[in-house]
């Protein structure tokens, strides 16, 4: 699973994926990125199949929250 995403300037970027309960079960958190286009790729490895969601958050601001549905 690959969550694209464009910074305008250079930022922090956190990455958040959520189970249905608001468990996080990834993170990916606090990395300075420069200006440009990135994909963080998700491991699933110690994922069930269901439905998550994920939060992009620039400098502390939520800039995304989406659904994703994880099929093994």
């Amino acid at each position: 699973t690959i969550i694209p995403y464009f910074l305008s300037h250079g930022s922090q970027v956190e990455i958040n994926i959520y189970d249905l309960r608001g468990r996080i079960v990834s993170q990916f958190t606090n990395y300075y990125k420069n200006r440009g286009w990135y994909e963080y790729n998700v491991n699933t490895d110690r994922l069930v199949s269901g439905i998550y969601f994920y939060q992009l958050m620039i400098q502390n601001e939520i800039i995304s929250h989406k659904k994703m549905i994880l099929l093994k």
